[in-house]
């Protein structure tokens, strides 16, 4: 009913040009989806019924954040003892929704519609949220909440009705993006201080003397160090702590320090390490032991349990790939998916080696041969490209002008306090200003540091999860970097997720466009071209591949057997016939054989080997024998055959 009113009178909730700049399927769909969680979730906080755990699965530019906007008016309108509880992923988003409901309201007199919260104006505003319709909220302080952390009430309840005589109603919650998922917390034994720094910022918050620092430095390593060797061969996750030192006086000691911890003059994070420290000291299977080649760590995480906070809908544009996350716990409501993958998208991957390793070890120059294959790149697309950087290679690519002054200020450092954090390859969300772009760069793959998939991993499927990796990563066409197969699966959705987020951050977010885009992978993992290739459902002929700067010798072997073989053409060729030769009888030996046999087979190669040999007037046929064996053979082509023997 309310979806049928709105679209009688969408230009009411919403600008005109916006709207006609918007997929109208995609945006009802998801508004369809709101509604529905609004109405059933308004019914089960009046029976107390069980609370909902909705995901909206609706892919990336379908008018997420436009339709919870044209929600809001429309509650503020008609329903007004509907409170909800808004969760943002970015300050800038949060506050723009803020600013269009206040004016909003305010043009109807409603000057307590909608409030926001953040670290500069909490202790201002929390006592008065009650009063507030719609509260604002970030997804850190979300978390905090869910964890404990800060009083839950003064953000959960509305009061509906005049002071005293007030009705308290439970707010629904709309989460805006994949929210933090887990409470985690990882503990360094190689490190050198990674096991004790939050203890050594606690303890002087809670003023302890030296002599009890010292000695509860020493035996937070002694313990962990304990527990390393005592678990080797043996076991993959952690007994009590406590056991090593059990009934005896230095237990006592170290436990009546830790009594004296002060944990309301600690920081969130210290204090997150110091409760997980305590159940790894008193629990068995707390956390997960990691043996990894620079060192052991301990992983402790869990998922974070968001719907016992009430009744709650996420809205996340990558649910399809990331179902393993929700599916226990949560209703997946689907939305169609209007993108027309196979007429709008290019992948061009470009093979070089781009892994931390290669990037930092200066004789490889990977930022200069990026460069200048991105110039011609540039050149060769005649558009746009938004080049889209690690954190750490920002001011390589600005200096060798990979990164143009244009787009640098997306780069550019911002206080932490500021709206808006800079863009990197691992920060896209909310990035609207890439949907200018018809073509981006990921000038490597964005993989992310080993820990956060094992984090993952110990959160979904337990401490006793094999978190052992493969050694063999770096091979061409291997994406396989862990020997669990559901940890596998888990790190190649979210990779390909993290992939997607960024794809459709281009022009490619204007579902109604017709636009061809361009997305170009530097990286030396080319089986993720395929991967992307199949999540996207797009034909094979929409995957190009190159080779930068030439790293296997291919294209100059290509070049070199293409010559020879150009020159034994011309003198075994006659006026009236074009013959062909097999790679064997054109070069004596294994050596230009055993180069096809072993290319050929590889789509990117073999595309490579026929555009080098074609562009030296030879066509590379393929001939079958009549016991169905085939083998391929080399000849010029007709034009090429007459311009070398003035054939008219």
């Amino acid at each position: 009913m309310e979806l049928i009113e709105i679209k009688d009178k969408i230009e009411y909730y919403l600008d005109k040009d916006h709207f006609e700049n918007i997929h109208s399927g995609a945006f009802y769909g998801v508004l369809e989806v709101l509604f529905n969680f609004v109405s059933e979730g308004v019914e089960a906080v009046k029976d107390r019924q069980k609370a909902l755990a909705w995901v909206c699965d609706a892919v990336m530019g379908s008018g997420k954040t436009t339709a919870i906007e044209v929600l809001l008016k429309y509650l503020a309108d008609h329903k007004s003892s509907v409170p909800l509880l808004l969760v943002f992923n970015e300050k800038s988003l949060m506050k723009r929704i803020y600013d269009s409901l206040h004016k909003y309201g305010a043009g109807k007199r409603k000057y307590n519609l909608i409030e926001y919260v953040q670290t500069e104006n909490i202790n201002e505003v929390v006592h008065t949220l009650t009063k507030f319709q719609f509260v604002c909220i970030t997804q850190q302080r979300f978390r905090d909440l869910t964890l404990g952390y800060g009083n839950w009430n003064d953000f959960r309840i509305f009061h509906e009705g005049t002071e005293p005589f007030h009705k308290d109603i439970e707010r629904l919650v709309i989460v805006d993006e994949m929210p933090i998922l887990f409470d985690e917390s990882v503990f360094d034994i190689s490190s050198k201080d990674n096991s004790v720094d939050w203890f050594d910022k606690m303890a002087e918050a809670s003023k302890l003397t030296p002599s009890e620092i010292q000695f509860g430095r020493t035996m937070i390593m002694m313990l962990m160090t304990y527990e390393m060797l005592d678990s080797e061969e043996s076991r993959t996750y952690t007994k009590p702590l406590i056991e090593g030192i059990k009934d005896s006086k230095m237990q006592e000691r170290f436990e009546q320090i830790l009594d004296k911890i002060n944990i309301d003059e600690s920081d969130f994070e210290s204090t997150r390490k110091y409760k997980w420290f305590k159940k790894l000291l008193n629990w068995d299977g707390v956390g997960a032991i990691d043996r990894h080649s620079k060192g052991v760590s301990i992983i402790c995480s869990r998922l974070i349990q968001y719907h016992k906070r009430g009744n709650i809908l996420i809205l996340d544009g990558t649910a399809k790939w990331n179902k393993v996350i929700y599916e226990k716990t949560y209703v997946i409501k689907e939305v169609t998916n209007f993108y027309n993958y196979s007429q709008r998208i290019k992948i061009h991957i470009k093979d070089i080696n781009t892994s931390k390793e290669s990037r930092e070890n200066k004789d490889y120059d990977i930022h200069g041969k990026i460069a200048s294959d991105f110039r011609e790149l540039k050149e060769k697309l005649d558009t746009k490209v938004f080049p889209l950087s690690s954190k750490s290679d920002v001011k390589n690519y600005i200096n060798n002008g990979v990164i143009s002054p244009e787009q640098q200020e997306f780069y550019e450092s911002q206080n932490i306090g500021e709206d808006t954090l800079p863009i990197n390859l691992l920060n896209t969300r909310g990035k609207e200003e890439l949907s200018d772009y018809n073509a981006i760069a990921l000038m490597n793959i964005p993989i992310r540091n080993p820990q956060f998939y094992k984090i993952m991993a110990v959160g979904l499927f337990g401490v006793e999860c094999n978190l052992e990796q493969n050694n063999k990563r770096q091979e061409q066409d291997n994406t396989g970097w862990f020997k669990d197969v559901q940890i596998q699966e888990l790190f190649e959705k979210n990779l390909l997720a993290d992939m997607l987020q960024i794809i459709h951050r281009t022009n490619l977010r204007k579902i109604k466009a017709t636009s061809l885009n361009h997305v170009v992978l530097y990286t030396h993992l080319i089986g993720w071209g395929a991967k992307l290739q199949e999540a996207l459902d797009i034909p094979k002929e929409s995957l190009r591949y190159d080779i930068v700067g030439d790293k296997y010798n291919f294209i100059s072997k290509c070049e070199e057997f293409a010559k020879k073989t150009r020159s034994f053409l011309e003198k075994q060729g006659d006026y009236f016939n074009n013959n062909s030769y097999t790679a064997g009888q054109i070069i004596k030996g294994d050596s230009f054989k055993n180069f096809i046999k072993k290319n050929w087979d590889d789509g990117y190669k073999s595309e490579k080997l026929n555009e080098i040999f074609n562009s030296y007037g030879i066509d590379i046929s393929l001939d079958k024998k009549q016991n169905g064996k085939a083998w391929r053979s080399f000849s010029l082509t007709e034009d090429t055959h007459r311009q070398v023997y003035s054939v008219i």
